[in-house]
């Protein structure tokens, strides 16, 4: 190849680098304009988020939705549902546990489900939770203490008698295992959760005799006191006043 054919090749070869350089120039500055055509910042920062992040937004939008739509039909149909399936299954076990049948309560009749299956398949229900309560005063009937504070320990009423009762009998549970101090406050608990003559002199009663088996004198005494002030109807209140008395001599001695 001649010098001057080599001359000609370099200056071909120069010409479509300088156009292939052109090229990429006017690709980008394409680009740069149809951004700039797509998107026109607004001065609207959460405008102009939504617009730069439209699929995001709408993604996480529908996640929500669907969060609360399932929520909502969990709460309003599901619970229901389940709700009346267990109270469907406790009719028989309440006629037990009326009838004082505890092992049946326990274990069943053979047919119909015990307060232990309805516990376990439908623990998170209304009947679930009065399940649970017929359960625990059956262990405490048939002197299985550490079985009763397990399944007590998880009822919860907001009733003004089973929620204070439940606790009370907690505290039995707790008293037969030998933790009085436990048994003591939980008795306390109650009377505080109680305001009627069917639990709160009860549960008064209670707290005063294992406030007094712990030496807990002051508490003790209020706790006779207030059944005296509050309850004198009571037939609680009959022994309170020879209790507190008999305890103030205790101490004075």
């Amino acid at each position: 190849m001649t010098t001057e054919e080599e001359n000609k090749d370099e200056i071909f070869e120069d010409d479509m680098t300088q156009a292939s350089e052109e090229n990429q120039v006017e690709e980008a500055s394409k680009d740069d304009s149809e951004f700039e055509e797509t998107y026109t910042p607004s001065g609207n920062v959460l405008l102009d988020f939504y617009n730069q992040n439209k699929n995001l937004v709408l993604a996480v939008l529908g996640t929500l939705i669907l969060s609360i739509g399932g929520g909502w039909y969990y709460f309003y149909q599901i619970i229901p549902e389940k709700n009346k399936e267990a109270e469907n299954a406790l009719f028989h076990t309440e006629d037990y546990f009326v009838a004082d049948s505890m092992n049946i309560v326990l274990n069943g009749d053979g047919i119909n489900p015990s307060a232990l299956d309805i516990i376990e398949d439908y623990g998170n229900t209304n009947a679930g939770n009065k399940a649970r309560f017929m359960a625990g005063v059956a262990y405490l009937k048939i002197g299985q203490y550490e079985e009763a504070k397990d399944v007590l320990s998880k009822v919860s009423f907001d009733d003004e008698h089973l929620g204070p009762m439940s606790i009370v009998l907690l505290g039995d549970a707790y008293s037969e295992l030998g933790e009085i101090k436990k048994a003591a406050n939980l008795y306390w608990k109650a009377v505080n959760k109680s305001n009627n003559l069917m639990t709160a002199p009860y549960a008064l009663s209670k707290a005063a005799i294992a406030y007094e088996k712990i030496e807990n004198y002051k508490k003790a005494m209020e706790a006779y006191q207030r059944l005296l002030d509050d309850y004198s109807d009571s037939e609680f209140a009959q022994t309170a006043e020879v209790s507190l008395n008999s305890l103030k001599y205790k101490i004075n001695q």
